[in-house]
């Protein structure tokens, strides 16, 4: 998933099949995730709002049936 390392596979094993691991997967779905809610809180504070996202970050990761009223 790196480019870099894309790139070379494409380079040196033209037909390699390039298959991508859940570990990978759900990690970058996890910092992509991340990387919104922090946007997200900073405009939210830079707009005057209530910091309504701080400490959400596991409340966004866990499946839905785990979730509990806290």
């Amino acid at each position: 998933m790196w480019k870099a390392y894309l790139k070379v596979i494409k380079k040196k094993a033209p037909h390699a099949i390039h298959l991508l691991d859940r570990f990978h997967i759900v990690a970058k779905i996890n910092k992509a995730i991340d990387e919104v809610r922090a946007n997200e809180h900073r405009q939210l504070v830079k707009d005057g709002y209530e910091p309504v996202l701080r400490k959400t970050r596991w409340c966004l990761r866990k499946r839905k049936e785990n979730l509990t009223e806290q």
